[in-house]
């Protein structure tokens, strides 16, 4: 059915395959390691542990951070494009007085 050429062929998406599969796993372990760690700092005791026993390939901690965190990521999105202009300014410390 195949021949030794069509397995060659196959056989060479597989580094490519392979690459994107532990760019997946890498994403999907920096995003649970996050969500955790933001989720214990919180107190956030069910969140914790739901983020820990369920494997959902990283949907799970990007709703966690994306909505349900102490301090949701668009809310800290929102919070630095606004102060983002202001940091532009010079703060000058005031001498005290002799």
């Amino acid at each position: 059915m195949f021949t030794q050429s069509y397995l060659f062929e196959y056989w060479s998406i597989f580094p490519i395959l392979a690459s994107l599969v532990f760019l997946l796993f890498l994403l999907d372990l920096i995003l649970r390691a996050v969500a955790l760690w933001r989720a214990a700092r919180a107190n956030q005791t069910i969140w914790f542990i739901a983020l820990l026993i369920f494997n959902t390939m990283s949907l799970l901690p990007i709703i966690y951070l994306v909505f349900f965190a102490q301090e949701p990521l668009y809310q800290t999105w929102q919070k630095q494009r606004l102060e983002k202009p202001n940091a532009k300014k010079a703060k000058t410390k005031k001498r005290p007085a002799r």
